[in-house]
């Protein structure tokens, strides 16, 4: 889950994931314009992200989770 961003450009978001040993994102899936996406993996092993991505393309860089408790 995120909060929405204000930008007027804001085309939708990205989550991303990689193995905890990969140095680099190695998955991305669109995810529209929600605040929440569901990925079915275990986090065990990998750590994910969110990105912004804006109409012309570009990307936010990636924010981590913070859990929830």
């Amino acid at each position: 889950m995120w909060q929405r961003g204000r930008e007027a450009d804001l085309a939708g978001y990205e989550v991303v994931w990689r193995e905890t040993t990969a140095p680099e994102w190695t998955h991305v899936v669109p995810a529209g314009d929600p605040i929440s996406h569901t990925v079915e993996l275990s986090k065990d092993n990998v750590f994910f992200g969110v990105r912004a991505v804006n109409r012309a393309g570009l990307r936010s860089p990636v924010a981590f989770p913070a859990p929830q408790r």
